[in-house]
Parts: structure tokens; C-alpha cells; sequence
């Protein structure tokens, strides 16, 4: 984790030209000193994330995750120009 001690933040996304980002996935800090030197730094109050903190501490390894934008990926699919066209579920009534 030699990017983590240099400030740089591990990340990925998908972002096709003219659409934008579609997928996008990172690696969350498993360092819990670090963590917590992130949160004084950025002046947040330490006991909201005092649970986040205690699963770094007690029971997690580094892991990474990633977002899929269903409507996204069906706008670029589709070759759609607009987004509430491709939605999944109606937005509005009428």
C-alpha cells in the first residue's frame, strides 16, 4: 500500500467518451492510524465514525469495491442521448 502513504487514493472507473463515468470502483483506507489522522485532518467528529474506525481495528482486510450505473450503461448500450429515457423505474407521473 505504497500509494496509501504517498496521499494517493486507489481508484478505477469506466467513463466511455461523450457519456461519462459508467463504472466506477476504489480502495477504502484499512489503515485505522491513518484513518483517523484523515479525519482530525479534515476536521470531522471522530466518534461518528468511531464504528468504521473498530472494523479496521478488529475485523476487516484491505478489500475494494465498485458501482455499476445500470441507466448509464444502457445509455451508452443504446447509443441514448438522454438519461430519464433509460431509467428503470418512471421518475414522474403523467
Amino acid at each position: 500500500m505504497a500509494w496509501l502513504s504517498r496521499g494517493i487514493q486507489e481508484r478505477r472507473s469506466v467513463s466511455p467518451e461523450g457519456y461519462g463515468e459508467i463504472i466506477g470502483g476504489g480502495e477504502r483506507i484499512s489503515n485505522p492510524e491513518l484513518l483517523l489522522e484523515r479525519i482530525h485532518r479534515d476536521q470531522l467528529p471522530e466518534e461518528a465514525f468511531q464504528w468504521y474506525l473498530d472494523l479496521r481495528r478488529y475485523g476487516s482486510v484491505p478489500h475494494s469495491g465498485f458501482g455499476l450505473g445500470v441507466e448509464r450503461t444502457l445509455r451508452v448500450d443504446f447509443r441514448h442521448p438522454s438519461y430519464p429515457r433509460v431509467y428503470s423505474v418512471p421518475t414522474h407521473h403523467g
